[in-house]
């Protein structure tokens, strides 16, 4: 439906201009049917003057009457002929205000009850009418005559063809009440004794008071009745299909609707701190306050916010409370996940405007991934291992820029010794990684050689981006000459065939970032393959 209202004076206006155009069609088609009125009465009459005794015709008994008939015989040929563009008229005012499923089932119902009238019209003109005519004239003997006059006939077959066409709307009515879910093909069929019922005292009131015109109209509709049984059933099956994938389809549209909403309020939430550094922490749930690495978290918490971080967490209890209860409120991002158990927001976070709980998983850890500038992991169950290996495969391929990656564990802990070992012993010697890639993430056991590792990797290097193929290192400070020819020497594997490392200043293309013009650059012609390598150059960058 349009999202737009009309007044009601705008909706008037609109249903005062399709009432004119309905009867100037009515009058345009009344005029011609004038010109052509003899024709349309002699076909009117053919079936009965076909039965009436040779020589016989109809008459009229007032001066006026033949007059007044064509007049009105003409009249209704209009409305007749004109009737699809009334229906289009009724259309056009109507279908603004239905929905889209709405019109998928109003469409063809017009057209099929448009059909079914001419069809109930042509059965009562071709097959009614002459089984009629010749049951009345049969009661005419010598003595009496017929004598039909033609204002009595026109209004009787009007009123017959009227009676059929309407009539015939009962399957399109049915069809069209079933897929609209008001019957069923088994409530049909259930009581088709009250139908048939209803069929012949329709009949009965709608025809002559003859047995015949009664019959020949309620044995079609009978047929009707069944022949709409078996169609609804087809239509139910083919409605299931459609209904199962239209229900697919609003699943598709309602989880992109909701994507949309979570990433926008993400911005919303962390855009005014977009220039202030934040460290996201990961761990379990389940750890007690009295663990070790619970209080290392609440202690990492402190000393972040100390150097002017900003922590984001996933808002739950256990290490990411930690977190948050050393970091403060003020200091503190949460990005929570609605789960039936275990995930409600901490205390320190609730109530929180930077707080955010998710829907979907992969909004939150786009959150978790894009707006980090660090990612420390303390032992956790699956979700810390995903997000892991998440940034792991990130960083590794190239989807997310260099950032450290930091594994903690309590000083006489085992459980990414384990983790390390399997990746060794495993995907380093089974060609699954290489060398490098342990550059990507360190391993540490104490909180200052987290905050040291994060503090290192921001010592010279502050960010880069690509500017048309070529890697722009944004740094602090600049690096004389010398340092820069050491890295080109000792990284020249990483750079394209005849490529190097060159001081720059801001290019045109970072225009859009001039809040980091005045930083120097390293233009380096990477070759986007050895990420753990570009870690490595951070490094070596970070060190002179």
């Amino acid at each position: 439906m349009a999202d737009k209202k009309l007044p009601l004076s705008a909706h008037l206006e609109e249903l005062r201009k399709r009432i004119l155009y309905a009867l100037a069609s009515v009058g345009i088609a009344f005029g011609v049917s004038y010109v052509f009125i003899r024709q349309i009465i002699d076909f009117l009459m053919r079936p009965l003057v076909n039965t009436l005794p040779q020589g016989s015709s109809l008459i009229f008994t007032a001066v006026p009457e033949a007059f007044f008939t064509f007049l009105k015989a003409a009249l209704l040929a209009g409305v007749f002929f004109s009737a699809p563009f009334i229906l289009y008229q009724l259309w056009a005012f109507v279908s603004p205000g239905l929905y889209s499923r709405e019109k998928k089932y109003a469409m063809p119902y017009l057209f099929m009850s448009s059909a079914f009238f001419l069809l109930g019209a042509a059965f009562c003109y071709f097959v009614v009418f002459p089984a009629v005519f010749r049951f009345f004239l049969s009661f005419a003997t010598d003595s009496i005559r017929p004598l039909p006059a033609i204002k009595e006939y026109l209004t009787f077959t009007i009123k017959l063809l009227l009676a059929f066409g309407l009539l015939f709307q009962w399957p399109p009515l049915i069809l069209f009440l079933s897929r609209m879910g008001v019957v069923s093909p088994e409530t049909l069929a259930k009581n088709r004794k009250y139908a048939i019922l209803v069929i012949f005292v329709i009949a009965a009131v709608v025809t002559p008071p003859d047995l015949v015109s009664q019959i020949l109209l309620a044995g079609p509709l009978m047929a009707m009745y069944e022949g709409s049984i078996w169609m609804a059933k087809i239509f139910r099956k083919k409605e299931k299909a459609e209904g199962q994938e239209e229900k697919e389809d609003k699943a598709d549209l309602k989880l992109m609707n909701t994507t949309l909403k979570e990433m926008r309020f993400t911005s919303k939430v962390f855009g005014p701190y977009k220039n202030v550094r934040k460290i996201t922490v990961f761990g379990s749930a389940r750890t007690k306050p009295d663990d070790e690495v619970y209080r290392m978290a609440r202690l990492l918490g402190r000393r972040i916010a100390e150097a002017g971080y900003m922590v984001i967490t996933g808002g739950g209890p256990g290490i990411m409370q930690a977190v948050n209860e050393g970091a403060g409120p003020k200091h503190s991002f949460g990005v929570n996940i609605r789960l039936p158990f275990e995930q409600k927001t901490n205390p320190v976070l609730k109530g929180n405007p930077r707080l955010i709980v998710y829907k979907y998983f992969f909004n939150r850890k786009v959150a978790f991934i894009k707006e980090a500038h660090a990612i420390v992991l303390f032992p956790g169950g699956f979700g810390t291992l995903d997000e892991a290996m998440e940034t792991l495969t990130l960083v590794q391929t190239g989807k997310r820029d260099p950032l450290p990656l930091i594994l903690v564990d309590e000083p006489a802990g085992t459980y990414w010794f384990h983790y390390l070992q399997f990746f060794k012993d495993k995907l380093l010697k089974e060609g699954y990684i290489g060398n490098s890639d342990f550059d990507l993430f360190e391993c540490v056991t104490s909180v200052e050689d987290v905050m040291e590792r994060i503090n290192h990797f921001y010592r010279r290097y502050h960010s880069l981006r690509y500017v048309e193929g070529q890697l722009v290192m944004r740094l602090t400070s600049p690096l004389d000459r010398e340092s820069i020819q050491r890295l080109r020497e000792g990284f020249s594997d990483i750079l394209i065939a005849g490529g190097g490392i060159a001081h720059s200043v801001s290019l045109p293309a970072e225009a859009d970032e001039p809040e980091l013009a005045g930083l120097p650059r390293l233009i380096v012609d990477f070759d986007r393959k050895n990420f753990g390598r570009l870690r490595s150059l951070i490094n070596a960058i970070n060190s002179f």
